[in-house]
């Protein structure tokens, strides 16, 4: 299964690449949405790759096109693999580079051989939208002063003056943002006006004000009031306003998307303006399940629009049982908040966890830490297929399906010496016989404050996995701290 998309902009029109590790991923979107509405292109992963793409070729195109290169500094850069092959193509395509450092640590390696001797923005300090608000400055400077072409990968960026020290991080380990990877579906958005405000069904209260300054003769400020959130169901072409049909309850095997609305109230606009936001959906334990972000318009006149985006897949059968909450921003401000339920039903429900089963704890103590999330997706014969490219999923075709793969992610405190443990997941059929094993291994490094495991079973030709449901129960030590199912059709 291919995933879906929404079509992204044309690869040459931007100015910016934003690089960041997928853990980074929701301050990446901030960043991005505070550029944009300043009237700065940008473009980002996964949003920006069209379906059908080959994701490493879509990355070098894009840096190839791009006049700068904001990377989005942390521990999870510092080890990413992608990070690193994105900055060092950046700079020998003679691309400006800037990092924003989220996190007190150095570069390290070939990352500090190419950012060190580079200026620093730091956002090392709370109230993270004035820091944004920062770099959006810097960048506005700093492409206004750039000629048209790039830089020579020898000419060292000294466009601005270093910040003033910042002031000493606060207490405790850094905030970790999590996101997974999932691609499975994508966002579909608008904005679209509204004869009517229905009644509310999250909480939307949020007032913040869209800058758009696309049109640089006639920038915009707009105060907006999201005065509801709510939630439908649909496939992968949103339907018209009137034709929705709300409610927070969805079945888990009819749902195919589903999407969040935001009813916005905003003065009149003297011409069309943009709406980057950005929503991201957690469990009921806090992980994240994905980040969508899209951008809608106001047309000049409204008083009244809406915005929405979706995740999911055509076919169904992606979301499981169970509660989640919507989390929506503008840039860094958090706009609106919301939650609904998918429950059991419809045509592929999510299978039931049997009476009497063992007790799931996700805690690892040897780790200090526990399992965020366990996901699924196809893999092939030869190498483990690379996180970017994993199509996450709980329903596969079984005249597709060669072989399972299974990833958890990790969340803990900080490792102070480095740990080797093992995961031992077992795939039992529908009704209990053992179908297969397999060793997750997890060895973090010192310093680390999460991490992935994976690996994945089957055959190298198709047609080995029979139709049905496969549960899967992943111990350390004995101890069960991950479970779930996927459905083979």
């Amino acid at each position: 299964m291919q995933p879906i998309r929404g079509r992204g902009p044309d690869p040459i029109a931007h100015d910016i690449f934003v690089s960041h590790s997928s853990s980074d991923a929701p301050v990446a979107l901030a960043i991005v949405n505070a550029l944009e509405s300043s009237g700065i292109r940008c473009w980002v992963a996964p949003r920006d790759i069209e379906g059908g793409q080959i994701w490493a070729q879509a990355i070098m195109t894009a840096i190839e096109n791009a006049r700068a290169l904001v990377v989005v500094f942390s521990s999870h850069a510092n080890r990413s693999a992608h990070v690193l092959t994105e900055v060092d193509t950046a700079v020998r395509q003679g691309c400006i580079v800037v990092p924003f450092r989220i996190e007190a640590v150095d570069p390290e390696g070939a990352l500090a051989y190419h950012l060190r001797t580079r200026h620093w923005l730091d956002a090392l300090t709370p109230e993270l939208e004035g820091h944004i608000r920062r770099l959006v400055d810097t960048m506005s400077r700093l492409l206004k002063d750039a000629p048209d072409s790039k830089e020579s990968p020898s000419q060292p960026w000294l466009r601005t003056t270093p910040p003033a020290q910042p002031d000493p991080p606060p207490p405790g380990p850094p905030r970790r943002w999590r996101r997974t990877g999932a691609r499975i579906g994508l966002v579909i958005a608008g904005v679209m006006a509204v004869g009517a405000i229905l009644m509310s069904l999250g909480r939307g209260t949020g007032q913040f004000e869209i800058r758009d300054a696309s049109v640089p003769s006639e920038p915009v400020t707009l105060p907006v009031r999201v005065s509801g959130v709510r939630f439908f169901e649909a496939g992968k072409e949103m339907p018209a306003t009137g034709a929705r049909e709300h409610a927070t309850r969805f079945a888990a095997g009819a749902s195919r998307y589903i999407y969040v609305q935001l009813d916005l109230e905003h003065g009149v606009s003297p011409r069309e303006v943009r709406v980057p936001i950005t929503c991201t959906i957690t469990d009921a334990e806090g992980a994240v399940l994905t980040t969508m972000t899209a951008t809608g318009r106001i047309q000049p006149e409204w008083t009244g629009s809406n915005w929405a985006s979706g995740w999911g897949t055509e076919g169904g059968g992606t979301w499981q049982s169970g509660r989640y909450h919507a989390d929506c921003s503008y840039g860094a401000k958090s706009i609106a908040t919301g939650d609904f339920e998918v429950v059991g039903g419809g045509a592929a429900p999510a299978p039931p966890v049997p009476a009497g089963a063992e007790r799931l704890d996700s805690r690892i103590p040897e780790l200090n830490g526990r399992v965020a999330a366990i996901r699924y997706f196809p893999d092939f014969a030869g190498p483990l297929t690379a996180r970017p490219d994993r199509r996450y999923a709980s329903v596969f075709s079984a005249s597709d399906l060669l072989y399972l793969g299974i990833e958890l992610e990790l969340d803990y405190a900080a490792v102070e010496r480095k740990l080797s443990i093992e995961s031992i997941c077992v795939i039992t059929t529908a009704d209990g016989a053992s179908f297969g094993t397999m060793t997750l291994p997890i060895n973090p490094e010192v310093g680390w404050t999460g991490s992935y495991t994976a690996g994945s079973f089957g055959w190298q030709e198709p047609g080995r996995w029979s139709q049905g449901t496969y549960r899967i129960a992943c111990r350390v030590n004995g101890r069960l701290v991950a479970r779930g199912a996927v459905n083979v059709r």
